[in-house]
């Protein structure tokens, strides 16, 4: 070792880092400059320890505790080199710049300025410029909230360019004319960016976050160089420039101390040699160098100056594991050197592969849900091994894929385990940000039910009310104002809309039982409710601007500043409880954080401008890199790590999680502003640079006594290619390492399909019930029969269960409410009694319809197809009436014809109304029954499959309907109001021919009699159930209100033989 220089250590994988570290310190073998006296309490006082992360520093003041046993004792000052804002007291004290010493820009604000400075620059481009894009990454931005996630991109490169000390001069040294047009608008940007940005931190009296810090480490440097006791960075690579110089000026000190993690020392020299040599083509930097996990270690010791064997190992792996880094090493080689594999594996003997090995399982799910849940297994069986010094076993999830993490956390619940989740849950995914989004929606993109409804039932929202008293109140207001109509939600106006409804349902002559469930205070409940609403938005509500009736309204423009405190006043009044506490809103880590975020917001002297759509696109992506993480932690001995945060963390078993291209390594990704020629050019590292800092982090997880390694064969319906390093460890480990693996890991596997395994249940069949006779209907409609007939069960579920179908949200007018404009059309016409063919009863049409238009108050976007659709009915009915009156001399026309008659034999009652009845001048009747759509067709009438118009004709015949003679029907038609040469009418009875026997109306309505009295007296002996789809429409329609109810979907499409009785 050099003498007069640090003393320079490297700790292998598979030695646990921080224990190391600090048994060494105490043991005097880190530096002969210092020996732990444990008489002397302030003996580890004035040694000084850099780290690369806050969870590593708290991990080793752990250890120096255990190792010190309770003895008192000042632990030595510890900090963190990659996140310094908590250490500025000690780092701050002599910044080499001025500015540096500014306190840095907030994110928020930060990301807001550069989108204002983002926004200018794509207006001034011309159409034909911003035309020029092609495939290029970046698109101008169409909005503000486009801008701010660009400007994500702008502060990276920006925070790129400063961390590694390239200065922004080299932009206009770019040769431009080898890049595309579009590439030259970035850059002449981005050299307007360099000369904005640093005088507008300058107004604002900040600095640049990267510039801080690096201002504050090369303080720190320049500080060491004058203290006497010892200064020891651990565990850092030094891929930070500015990290690197402070571990330049420790390593000449004589009493620093470096050590670094995981320096392969047994790496052919050359190969090592080759991580640091220049380019052959500066332009063009090698990927796969920087790609390799001893990339930026090398740099580091060429940096300083030093070799590889300036540096020894300070402990020694156990032979299994350095048997296992054997392995590794060769298999992650340059690919200059895989040329080698054939050699290097002849001196590995097969013994030491297979103990290297023994403890390493690949787990290789068919999906991703069956790959969660087998982590969680092994993390949960991984607490059950066995340590060598009796401590409770510990466990940890790596993996830099965050939805496979949260699956594995949520697993986790089977066994009670919360795991501790380093990344923390995303802000928008919390309470409070679910509440923010669902607040702005309802609020600013007003006239959806749905979403007001959600925002209602979100358990923060409590508008002055107490819990069970905003349950009541929301139910009461959603089913009586969100629920069945077919008008926008007006916010402001929440009372009128309320009372419009309730003066509706007056008029319903069949009111929904769960609406007629309601308590009698319902109505007060929910109008007391509606206030309060329109009160609590009322900050974001006085920014609509009106466009019409039926029209939703748009926002006014304003200053982010402004939208940011109309939120934070709508929020704590949407949250506000009946003691006017705002605790649920404001506390805990999520509340904080989103008040500080709209704080942020509010401080911030953007002048950037947007409508209240845009607004919600801001916030959300202003939310997008924000996570909260819980203060307390979660089961001490389960973690859930990213790749950054697992670095030096000392566990029994790790899951390497995800080990899928794609994952392991994550796709690099090429900034927006600048291509990677433009980089190379400049002197910025390309992507690949994270890569390799990946690869080391996976090269030092490695070393875990027991390795767990997963990944899943498909994703969602796509297949998945195992990560290129697990490729290489097989490749080069052969066949027998792979089985081994795959076999160790199949025992998870089988674990996880065990856990969900469950006795084979049989498949429902279908539901038959057989009610008692005096529960059964004593009145039936005609329009129900055919259900009746079709699907029993349904009309089982609504008069014997007095189940009701929930309605569907306020929506627009559908085909339904525009059938129901076609039969008022046709039945105000017949009442006018207007001739069809007279220029009096056109007259008299147009009136009628100018009199439904004004009733329906169509909204003009309905208008547009909905109107010439009723001409074109109207001008059908007219010709169509013109004919048969021509062919049939009717005497009289009744219309909206109500009915009832019994039926002793069935022991029912019979009603109904006939759309219309023409009494025929030589006798008889036509009874027409008007429909708008295909539904039911002529074969299912005459099969009496939909049996209403020959009902009807029996009620007809037996003097059942009211004000009319009883009369034989000769003649039952369907006439289908429908535009344009779709309008037909349709008779039931047909003459005979040569192949099939006359069907008349007097022998289908005597038939239909016959078979309903039949079925309704089976159904009430219990000879034939309530069964569900006897006739159903369509093998696969399983839109019925009742469906859901009676299971469809399972026994429908089960194998024959296990989907019940169908008889």
């Amino acid at each position: 070792m050099a003498q007069g220089r640090a003393r320079l250590w490297t700790i292998p994988p598979g030695v646990s880092f921080l224990d190391s570290l600090a048994a060494s310190l105490l043991e005097g073998r880190l530096t002969d400059q210092f020996r732990h006296d444990p008489k002397n309490p302030l003996a580890l006082a004035d040694v000084k320890i850099f780290l690369p992360t806050r969870r590593a520093v708290r991990e080793l003041r752990a250890s120096f505790a255990a190792r010190l046993g309770g003895e008192a004792a000042i632990l030595p000052e510890i900090r963190a080199l990659g996140e310094v804002d908590e250490d500025e007291g000690f780092l701050g004290e002599s910044l080499p710049e001025a500015g540096q010493a500014l306190p840095p820009i907030e994110p928020v604000p930060r990301l807001l300025e550069l989108a204002g400075l983002i926004l200018p620059w794509r207006n001034r481009l011309s159409d034909e410029l911003a035309g020029l894009h092609g495939g290029s990454p970046l698109v101008a931005p169409a909005s503000p909230a486009d801008a701010v996630w660009l400007a994500r991109d702008l502060a990276e490169l920006i925070d790129a360019m400063e961390t590694e000390g390239v200065d922004w001069d080299r932009l206009s040294a770019l040769e431009q004319d080898n890049y595309a047009v579009w590439w030259q608008l970035t850059a002449e940007f981005l050299g307007i960016a360099a000369i904005y940005w640093p005088g507008r931190l300058d107004e604002l009296g900040r600095s640049s976050a990267v510039a801080h810090r690096n201002g504050l480490l090369a303080g720190e440097a320049e500080r060491l160089r004058t203290l006497s006791s010892p200064v020891i960075i651990a565990g850092s690579t030094g891929s930070v420039p500015a990290v690197a110089g402070l571990i330049a000026a420790a390593a000449e000190m004589e009493n620093g101390v470096i050590v670094l993690p995981g320096l392969d020392t047994a790496m052919p020299e050359a190969d090592f040699q080759a991580l640091t040599a220049p380019d052959l083509n500066p332009a063009m930097p090698d990927p796969s160098i920087r790609s390799h996990p001893q990339y930026e270690i090398a740099r580091l010791i060429a940096r300083l100056g030093l070799t590889r064997a300036d540096f020894r190992a300070l402990e020694t792996p156990e032979p299994e594991r350095a048997a296992r880094h054997a392995v590794l090493a060769a298999a992650f080689a340059p690919a200059e050197a895989t040329d080698r594999w054939e050699a290097w594996r002849e001196t590995i003997a097969p013994d030491d592969l297979a103990r290297g090995f023994a403890d390493v399982a690949l787990i290789e799910a068919a999906n991703e849900r069956q790959e969660a849940v087998a982590v969680a297994i092994a993390l949960r069986l991984a607490l059950e091994q066995e340590t060598g010094d009796g401590r409770p076993a510990r466990a940890a999830l790596i993996t830099p894929d965050r939805d496979l993490a949260r699956r594995v956390a949520a697993e986790l619940g089977r066994f009670a385990i919360e795991a501790d989740d380093s990344a923390g849950t995303p802000l928008a995914a919390t309470g409070q940000g679910t509440l923010l989004t669902l607040m702005l929606e309802a609020a600013l993109k007003p006239g959806d039910p749905a979403t007001l409804a959600a925002l209602l039932k979100h358990p923060l929202a409590r508008f002055g009310l107490s819990a069970r008293a905003m349950r009541g109140a929301s139910a009461a207001f959603e089913l009586i104002a969100l629920r069945g109509g077919t008008r926008l939600v007006p916010l402001g106006h929440l009372e009128e809309f309320l009372d419009d409804a309730l003066e509706k349902q007056k008029d319903d002559r069949h009111p929904p039982r769960w609406r007629s469930a309601l308590p009698k205070t319902a109505a007060d409940d929910a109008r007391d409710l509606a206030r309060r609403i329109d009160a609590a938005l009322a900050p974001l509500i006085e920014t609509h601007v009106p466009r019409g009736p039926d029209r939703a309204p748009i926002t006014e423009s304003l200053t982010l500043a402004d939208w940011a405190a109309r939120t934070g006043r709508a929020l704590e009044a949407v949250a506000r409880d009946a003691t006017d506490d705002l605790a649920a809103l404001w506390s805990g880590e999520a509340g904080e954080r989103l008040a500080a975020m709209l704080s942020e917001i509010m401080g911030a002297s953007t002048p950037i401008e947007a409508d209240g759509p845009q607004w919600i696109e801001i916030v959300a992506a202003l939310s997008a890199s924000e996570a909260v993480k819980p203060r307390q932690m979660g089961n001490p001995r389960v973690f859930i790590f990213g790749a950054v945060e697992a670095r030096l963390q000392d566990m029994d078993t790790i899951v390497l999680g995800g080990m899928n291209e794609g994952v392991w390594p994550t796709q690099p990704k090429n900034n927006p502003f600048l291509s990677r020629g433009m980089k190379a050019e400049i002197g910025l590292e390309p992507p690949e640079k994270r890569v390799g800092q990946l690869a080391h982090d996976l090269w030092m997880a490695a070393g875990a006594p027991r390795l767990v390694i997963s990944r899943a064969l498909r994703q969602g319906t796509a297949p998945t290619v195992a990560s290129r390093w697990l490729q290489r460890l097989l490749a080069f480990g052969g066949p027998a390492l792979a089985a081994d693996l795959q076999r160790r890991g199949a025992v998870y596997r089988d674990w996880a399909e065990a856990l969900d395994a469950a006795p084979r249940q049989p498949i429902p069949g279908r539901p038959a019930p057989y009610p008692p006779a005096e529960r059964q209907p004593e009145r039936y409609s005609f329009s129900e029969i055919g259900r009746l007939r079709r699907d029993p069960y349904a009309v089982y579920a609504q008069k014997v269960l007095k189940l009701d179908p929930l309605l569907p949200f306020n929506a627009d007018p559908g085909v339904k409410e525009r059938g129901i404009l076609y039969h008022a059309l046709a039945e105000r016409f017949i009442k006018s009694g207007a001739r069809p063919d007279s220029d009096e009863g056109r007259a008299v049409m147009d009136e009628i319809i100018a009199e439904l238009l004004f009733e329906a108050e169509l909204a003009p976007h309905l208008e547009v197809s909905w109107v010439p659709r009723l001409r074109s009915v109207a001008d059908e009915f007219l010709a169509f009436e013109t004919r048969r009156r021509a062919l049939t001399s009717i005497e009289q026309s009744l219309t909206e014809v109500p009915a009832g008659f019994d039926i002793p034999l069935a022991g029912v009652r019979l009603t109904g109304i006939a759309d219309r009845i023409d009494m025929l001048a030589g006798g008889g009747a036509e009874i027409i029954d008007y429909k708008t759509g295909s539904s039911p067709s002529l074969k299912q009438a005459r099969t009496l499959l939909d049996p209403q118009l020959p009902l009807e004709a029996a009620a007809l015949a037996a003097g059942g309907f009211k004000e009319v003679v009883p009369v034989e029907a000769t003649s039952l038609k369907y006439v289908r109001l429908r535009p344009g040469h779709r309008f037909i009418g349709e008779a039931l009875e047909k003459a005979e021919t040569s192949k099939e026997a006359a069907i008349t109306a007097e022998e289908l309505a005597a038939d239909a009699l016959r078979e309903f009295t039949r079925f309704v007296v089976a159904l009430k002996s219990g000879e034939r159930p309530f069964a569900s789809r006897l006739v159903p429409a369509s093998a696969r329609d399983f839109s019925g209100e009742y469906d859901h109810l009676a299971r469809v979907a399972e026994w429908s499409t089960a194998d024959d033989g296990e989907g019940g009785d169908d008889e």
